[in-house]
């Protein structure tokens, strides 16, 4: 309900306060629905007000003025409608209830119907609220994604467009991002971008995702959801990290058509595997895999490409120790099925 709130702080405050609205509503708590309905408009408002602060005001103002100066600000920035502002005296006047004294003094009286009114029409101002919030916080994921999937340009400006999203926008653009499976230059530095403005579990849903593939999924699949995440695989338990380095490697190993594994190398996909590397059985495939284009590379660029990317991706130390084994083993190098996919019928895949 309040996804479209921009600051984290205010959005959890937000929705655990109506989860425990719903609880009040359902048991008939009107005093309490009253003083709570207006409590999460207020915040609601506040939240906007502090992200653009209107002219006259300071933050601290808009931390401490009443809930009408707040609605009729919003009123004033066309946040809500004339029709809910007349509707929102059930909410300002009930506001104040929390303080005994004026109950007693003003005599004032309510009952469920009254707080039903109220629990309504905070559905009203939110869903208008969020309607008109977007329209005025900036723009939203639909428009910067047109504008990236027209103009390969737009990654110099692309930090700049991220800075006008609210939190729900970005993460809408980073999801639009990951599925749209067409061609899209820069799209890993697109998602580089703007990952550090998510929270890490929406990193650790993609990860989750690329598991899912590896166990049940194709292999193009896995590739695609690796070549994104490979350089976040890190945040990930030893066990998943191990089944992930396991299946890259063994494709790299026995995928029969090089041109697939370089159009993905072009992409620098294979940069960080040999990082992932926990176990000493995934550390002797990962040597065996470097073996095979370590014999080859001096007779395909592609091959001495593809070498160089996932060899320097170590630590200096850990290359030159595996440069050793890679040199001494060389000379009793005997897979010849592994040559044969370079120069089979003399014609190279490249």
């Amino acid at each position: 309900m309040f996804d479209f709130i921009n600051d984290d702080k205010f959005r959890s405050i937000l929705e655990r306060d109506f989860k425990e609205l719903e609880v009040l509503h359902a048991s008939k708590a009107s005093k309490s629905i009253l003083v709570l309905t207006g409590s999460l408009i207020e915040t609601v408002l506040v939240e906007y007000f502090l992200s653009k602060i209107p002219e006259g005001y300071t933050d601290k103002q808009i931390l401490t003025i009443s809930l009408g100066e707040l609605l009729e600000l919003a009123l004033k920035h066309k946040l809500i409608s004339q029709r809910s502002m007349e509707l929102s005296t059930v909410i300002k006047d009930y506001r104040n209830l929390i303080h005994p004294g004026r109950e007693i003094r003003k005599n004032e009286t309510f009952n469920f119907e009254t707080a039903n009114v109220a629990f309504s029409l905070l559905k009203i101002i939110v869903s208008e609220l969020r309607e008109n919030y977007l329209k005025l916080y900036g723009y939203t994921a639909k428009d910067v994604m047109q504008k990236i999937t027209a103009d390969d340009l737009s990654i110099n400006i692309f930090d700049e467009l991220i800075e006008k999203l609210n939190q729900s926008e970005k993460i809408k653009l980073f999801n639009s991002i990951v599925e749209f499976k067409k061609y899209l230059a820069n799209k890993r530095l697109f998602l580089e971008k703007i990952k550090p403005y998510l929270p890490e579990e929406i990193i650790i849903d993609k990860l989750t995702h690329l598991l899912h593939l590896i166990e049940t999924g194709d292999s193009s699949e896995v590739l695609y959801y690796y070549n994104l995440f490979h350089s976040d695989i890190g945040i990930l338990d030893d066990s998943s990290i191990n089944l992930i380095a396991k299946y890259i490697l063994s494709y790299i190993k026995e995928e029969r058509d090089l041109g697939a594994i370089q159009k993905f190398a072009t992409r620098q996909t294979f940069t960080s595997v040999g990082k992932h590397i926990r176990i000493e059985k995934n550390e002797r495939l990962f040597i065996e895999v470097l073996l095979d284009y370590y014999v080859f590379r001096e007779q395909n660029r592609y091959v001495d490409s593809l070498y160089l990317q996932m060899i320097n991706g170590l630590e200096t130390t850990k290359r030159q120790e595996i440069e050793l084994k890679l040199d001494k083993q060389k000379e009793t190098y005997v897979d010849l099925t592994f040559g044969n996919r370079f120069f089979e019928d003399n014609d190279l895949p490249f």
